[in-house]
């Protein structure tokens, strides 16, 4: 067994994790890429961001206990322009449902 020496530690910024075809700061630049894509997502004019507030703008979803015009949190961005939705007691805080969402289902609340 080959000793380490102070030398041959990998820097506190290096990652060791990451797969061999990785080099340099691209992996860096693909993370923020993601995380960007799930922070907002532009659809019709409107951008919609994670933790906005909006309104249910259909009936579709009356048969979960989400009624037309209902104020709901985004929880989550899909790549696909959906959103992951929390419909929420306005009185206790208590989650009453979570359900997915297309964007012409939805308006930002303010």
């Amino acid at each position: 067994m080959v000793a380490r020496t102070e030398s041959a530690k990998p820097r506190p910024t290096e990652r060791t994790d990451l797969p061999m075809n990785v080099s340099g700061h691209s992996w860096q630049f693909a993370v923020l890429r993601l995380r960007l894509d799930r922070i907002a997502t532009n659809v019709r004019g409107i951008v919609f961001s994670q933790f906005d507030r909006v309104v249910v703008t259909t009936g579709d979803f009356e048969d979960l206990g989400v009624p037309h015009g209902a104020t709901c949190f985004i929880l989550d961005l899909y790549p696909d322009g959906g959103f992951e939705l929390d419909y929420t007691d306005a009185d206790t805080g208590a989650t009453i449902v979570f359900f997915s969402a297309r964007a012409d289902q939805i308006a930002p609340a303010d």
